[in-house]
């Protein structure tokens, strides 16, 4: 497994991004977790690469949550 690197600056600009795409703190962690796991697994920690998982993250999360609530409205 290569080594995994992530600077300071790299994170915190990951949870600025996930803040302008979620409402809470719990889905700024959850969102940034979910893209440190992926950049984990695939062994990169470019920027661009990360704001693509990120943003391919958070309309996941949007699209569970609306089938969560169809679902609990049928």
């Amino acid at each position: 497994m290569p080594e995994f690197v992530m600077d300071i600056d790299t994170y915190r600009q990951l949870r600025r991004q996930a803040a302008g795409l979620t409402r809470s703190d719990a889905e700024v962690e959850d969102l940034v977790q979910d893209v440190l796991l992926a950049a984990l697994q695939a062994g990169r920690s470019d920027i661009g690469w990360l704001t693509g998982v990120m943003q391919n993250q958070a309309a996941m999360h949007v699209r569970t949550a609306v089938r969560r609530r169809r679902r609990e409205h049928d």
